[in-house]
């Protein structure tokens, strides 16, 4: 083979590695994407100006480039169970969309919590995620995990 054959092989091979590169980019752009976390915080007491109880919240954000319809997040437990909460605190109402960059969050006393934890049979430090799914089913999982101490006093 001479030197323009060996050429046009290697700029076939590029022009296919080019293109897949780009479909995959193009693909992963219009992906669904969530993000979760759990922090702590508080809430300003009505009317005193003092901070209410310790707050366990879960937060999702979408940083994606598509609406995603979410569902209420929850704990996902060393077990690998859940922890629901029913009725939860929040600033809206699930399902809720999530526009690109929007997030949401609910929060939970940290006691009630801590008294959930203990009644599942934890004590000492219980590593726990924070988990939501999407109206297609996709579980989303938060990277980090919190560490909860059920040993510790909330108030």
């Amino acid at each position: 083979m001479d030197l323009s054959t060996w050429a046009n092989i290697l700029l076939g091979i590029y022009a296919v590695g080019l293109t897949t590169y780009t479909v995959i980019k193009s693909n992963r752009e219009r992906r669904r994407k969530l993000s979760v976390s759990v922090s702590t915080g508080w809430r300003q007491a009505f009317h005193e100006g003092s901070f209410g109880p310790p707050l366990l919240l879960i937060t999702v954000t979408n940083p994606g480039n598509r609406k995603v319809i979410v569902n209420t997040p929850y704990l996902k437990l060393p077990d690998g169970s859940s922890l629901v909460t029913p009725m939860p605190l929040s600033h809206i109402r699930f399902p809720y969309r999530l526009d690109e960059g929007d997030n949401c969050a609910i929060w939970i006393e940290m006691n009630e919590v801590k008294g959930s934890l203990r009644k599942k049979g934890y004590s000492g430090i219980v590593k726990l995620k924070g988990k939501v799914s999407d109206r297609t089913s996709k579980v989303y999982t938060s990277k980090k995990s919190w560490d909860f101490n059920t040993d510790e006093e909330y108030d």
